[in-house]
């Protein structure tokens, strides 16, 4: 059952590279293609990966554009779960890597038309173009551009990789604010590598956006590690929520279930895409930031 969910997993996804393209070769606009192609990708893949995805705070995207949009990556799935809130907003672009087994031409194509930019770890003049090409986007279209900080999938769950520097340096350079967005642990009931795809609920929180008015390129370590301090915050809260909430297993200890609490991370309450309210991030973790260079 595993390799079918994967095999029609793979056939949606090219099914919505190939719609996007359609629209572009039709000359429809680039970022209304782009949403397009994530609603496509939204409802199918996470479908056929039996992933119900709720999204909260999604109006604080709207409230502070442009920005520089960060969230944490577990799985190739992220991708699918995240593209819930992405189609929710307009003049968006992504910082991607599309090299390896993901550099497919048609996909490839299909990404740069829709105005997002590729970085390549074994370039780094590449690399700099895009960050230079996003800046003026931000600058002269007010685009929001999306990023993940961890520079690739961390896949111990509950816990975020050290975040990489470029996001916090772009957000500083433009003066536009960061939006931490976390999603909740995939694993353990959706694992591809263990051939495991449970139905799981994944919500996405959109954290309190991170000023960087007055920030110069001294700060940019220091906004790093705030954000990463926020983002394990929120991350670590879903953890126990989750954890509190399961029923407990044959031969386990047991823990009585209860309504998840409320993020006790500040800011008032917004309320759910999906459900009812919970509250965003503002106030630091416990928990000491990993720095990377």
């Amino acid at each position: 059952m595993f390799y079918l969910r994967f095999l029609v997993g793979v056939l949606a996804f090219a099914a919505a590279v190939a719609y996007g393209a359609l629209l572009v070769l039709a000359g429809r606009e680039r970022s209304r293609v782009a949403r397009a192609v994530a609603r496509v990708m939204a409802r199918t893949v996470c479908a056929v990966a039996r992933l119900r995805v709720r999204v909260t705070g999604a109006e604080r995207l709207e409230a502070v554009r442009p920005s520089v949009v960060i969230g944490n990556q577990q799985s190739v799935l992220c991708n699918a779960v995240y593209a819930h809130l992405y189609a929710q907003v307009p003049d968006s672009a992504v910082i991607g890597k599309l090299v390896g087994k993901w550099d497919l031409p048609l996909a490839t194509w299909l990404f740069r038309a829709t105005g997002n930019f590729v970085v390549d770890p074994r370039n780094p003049m590449r690399t700099a173009v895009a960050f230079v090409n996003a800046r003026e986007a931000i600058l002269t279209r007010g685009t929001s551009i999306w990023i993940a900080p961890e520079g690739t999938r961390w896949k111990e769950p509950g816990r975020l990789g050290p975040f990489k520097r470029g996001a916090f340096r772009l957000a500083i350079e433009t003066g536009v604010p960061i939006v931490p967005v976390v999603v909740s642990p995939l694993k353990p009931k959706t694992d591809l590598e263990a051939r495991r795809v449970l139905p799981n609920d994944v919500e996405v929180l959109v954290l309190d956006p991170i000023s960087t008015a007055g920030l110069t390129k001294k700060d940019v370590d220091a906004l790093r590690d705030e954000a990463w301090r926020r983002m394990q915050a929120a991350l670590t809260e879903m953890m126990r929520e989750r954890d509190a909430s399961a029923a407990p297993t044959p031969g386990a200890h047991p823990r009585a279930a209860h309504p998840p609490a409320a993020h006790p991370l500040a800011g008032p309450q917004p309320a759910r895409t999906e459900a009812g309210p919970r509250a965003g991030s503002g106030a630091e973790a416990r928990t000491a930031a990993p720095g990377s260079a």
